[in-house]
């Protein structure tokens, strides 16, 4: 019987058979969520990969931050999702193309974010590929107050796969030296901790008040720490051009790409950020992070990391100033003796 994908008579699993025996065994990822989702993502992975005794991983996805992933070996290869035709598998008929059944050929495990195991896309997938496959909905249950990557391993038990997730998750960075070089150039300053503050997020509702963190970079600066504001595109087609000249007034602005700032925000004592990616970023490489939470739960979305705090966003029950004091006096008071110390607002 002719194979209903091919395009030249050739049945499509002999065609798989010959492809797998060509590729070495490995796994993919597949993601399409945001910069932070998939930062997440990378500490699952490498959990997985653990039990899996740590073979070759790539990651094909949305966010950019990938390619910084690679750069400093957190995996082994990235690719972008779009590019390799994913968008074809939520169609439930219709042929595919044959470059994604090519490309899905070179893996022994596939663990897709697209989408549960009964959607369309988790169906095709498992259908087209000739290895294992673990779909996983990235979404939250409404009713779970656990974190997501520890959801994401619940779902994996659907598959009778177990993943042993550490309490603290940390990527290794080996070339945060250099990392600290670059950014303490950009800003010309080479003996003070320096502290990168981020007043973006994807969701209005997540930030922080402005003038409450102007009010906490210019405690950080008198408490003897470093204050420079990271923003990006996002904050700059938001806000426009006034927006960063009012941040230059309490302190020096960074505006990068999402990979460039990913380097600078390694190579920082502290970061302090909204409930937002870069904030996750911050996390996995183990600069001491003050997450600042609002409307989302910290127990489902809290970055993940060793040095990580979540602090409440200021309430109209707070004086600004001595909010900011309060978060300034925690981030000194562990930076210095390289350990958390707890405050009333923060856990």
């Amino acid at each position: 019987m002719a194979d209903k994908w091919g395009r030249d008579g050739s049945t499509l699993s002999l065609r798989l058979l010959i492809l797998v025996a060509q590729s070495p065994s490995k796994i993919l990822l597949l993601h399409a969520g945001g910069l932070g989702d998939c930062v997440l993502a990378l500490h699952f992975i490498a959990a997985l990969r653990q039990s899996w005794q740590y073979p070759p991983v790539t990651v094909a996805a949305r966010s950019s931050i990938i390619h910084w992933a690679k750069r400093h070996g957190l995996i082994d290869e990235a690719r972008s999702i779009e590019a390799i035709g994913t968008h074809y598998l939520y169609q439930s008929f219709g042929e595919l193309p044959e470059q994604i059944v090519q490309f899905l050929c070179g893996f022994d495990r596939v663990v897709s974010f697209l989408g549960g195991r009964e959607e369309t896309v988790s169906k095709r997938l498992a259908e087209v590929a000739p290895c294992e496959v673990y779909a996983i909905d990235p979404r939250p249950k409404q009713d779970h107050s656990i974190h997501i990557v520890r959801q994401w391993a619940d779902q994996l038990r659907g598959y009778e796969v177990a993943v042993d997730l550490p309490s603290a998750i940390q990527l290794d960075l080996g070339d945060r030296r250099m990392l600290r070089i670059r950014l303490s150039s950009r800003i010309d300053e080479n003996t003070a901790k320096i502290v990168l503050c981020h007043p973006g997020s994807g969701g209005l509702s997540k930030c922080c008040p402005l003038e409450a963190l102007e009010a906490l970079v210019t405690e950080t600066r008198r408490q003897g720490l470093f204050p420079a504001w990271m923003i990006g595109p996002d904050e700059m087609e938001r806000f426009g051009p006034e927006y960063a000249r009012r941040l230059e007034r309490t302190a020096p602005v960074l505006s990068e790409s999402i990979e460039l700032a990913a380097d600078l925000v390694a190579g920082a004592d502290v970061f302090i950020g909204n409930d937002a990616g870069m904030t996750h970023v911050a996390a996995l490489a183990g600069v001491f992070t003050m997450a600042l939470f609002g409307p989302t739960d910290p127990a489902v979305w809290r970055p993940l990391g060793p040095n990580v705090h979540v602090c409440n966003l200021p309430s109209p029950l707070h004086l600004i100033e001595e909010w900011a004091s309060t978060i300034v006096s925690l981030v000194n008071a562990s930076v210095d003796n390289r350990s958390p110390v707890s405050a009333p607002c923060c856990s």
